[in-house]
């Protein structure tokens, strides 16, 4: 069976924000430069989800659950005991709720390859007769591969959607500068950029995802889109590319600018300081995403499912 929802069929059809010239007109200065922190100026973020990062103190490996009350309802689930309990528990995960979406493998003796994010799926027949399995119930989704050239790092991330079906594959390549807290992307013709951002002591660390701007610089401008690697003559006039010693040696580079940021926020990822030990099943990081997709507030999206 295929491990695609059939709802995932239509959200391809469905095409990513893009800027027009009004989109350009309305933008602020005050818009673009958060302080300490801001609120995002545009609606996506009213919807959608917050994802918890959660991990076993005795390993590294991650798995991704689409909220907080996912998180408890896989930890009562496992713990279910009685017909009634589990026949409830296997109805939920039956419609993708209170089971994982992702656990990431960290490879850390590997030179280049980087993670292997694995993606869980639903086989109602099986979950019907043995409840979810974790170790069972899940495929490569997508491999990371990370490459150093000297002023930048390269992460291409090889995306298998369905493992039935491998005409879907396909790769993004981001590119993460050495010196400014930038990584920029390329997804389907619009151009995106994670900001590194230092809030305060109480977190680990921050980052924000935009829509970059049609005017604005980005380090994929000049990437060739064939190779994982940038060309300074490609555009020779962008700021964001050479110039590594100078930027490496100025202190105000390693921090946030308003030129950085753009109107359309599309998601933070946040990790707080935990200084409890307690805790076998940890929750260690949050990524809230505004549904992007969903403009006309459609009653019928699950944000609990993972198939939302």
């Amino acid at each position: 069976m295929s491990m695609i929802p059939a709802s995932s069929s239509q959200s391809e059809k469905r095409t990513s924000p893009h800027y027009t010239q009004d989109d350009q007109s309305t933008i602020l200065p005050e818009k673009i430069y958060p302080p300490a922190y801001f609120e995002p100026t545009n609606e996506y973020l009213n919807k959608g989800w917050r994802f918890m990062f959660c991990n076993n103190n005795f390993n590294s490996d991650l798995r991704v659950f689409v909220s907080a009350d996912s998180v408890g309802k896989y930890k009562s689930f496992k713990d279910a005991s009685g017909a009634q309990a589990a026949k409830y528990a296997r109805e939920l995960q039956m419609q993708g709720v209170g089971i994982p979406l992702l656990k990431a493998d960290i490879h850390r003796l590997s030179l280049n390859k980087f993670l292997t994010i694995k993606r869980y799926y639903v086989d109602k027949q099986k979950i019907k007769l043995r409840g979810f399995d974790s170790k069972q119930d899940l495929h490569d989704f997508c491999v990371v591969w990370k490459y150093r050239h000297g002023s930048y790092s390269t992460y291409e991330l090889k995306f298998t959607p369905d493992p039935y079906d491998r005409k879907q594959d396909f790769t993004i390549v981001v590119f993460q500068h050495g010196v400014l807290p930038i990584a920029d992307y390329v997804y389907n013709g619009s151009r995106y950029r994670w900001i590194h951002e230092r809030r305060s002591y109480g977190y680990i660390y921050n980052y924000s995802n935009f829509l970059l701007c049609p005017t604005q610089d980005s380090m994929t401008d000049n990437w060739d889109k064939k190779t994982n690697r940038l060309e300074k003559s490609i555009d020779p006039n962008n700021p964001l590319v050479g110039g590594y010693l100078s930027k490496l040696l100025s202190i105000r580079s390693h921090f946030t600018k308003e030129e950085y940021y753009s109107p359309m926020k599309l998601g933070s990822l946040d990790e707080k300081r935990d200084f409890s030990i307690l805790g076998r099943f940890k929750q260690k990081a949050s990524f809230t995403m505004g549904d992007i997709y969903n403009t006309s507030n459609d009653p019928t999206v699950n944000y609990e499912s993972i198939y939302s």
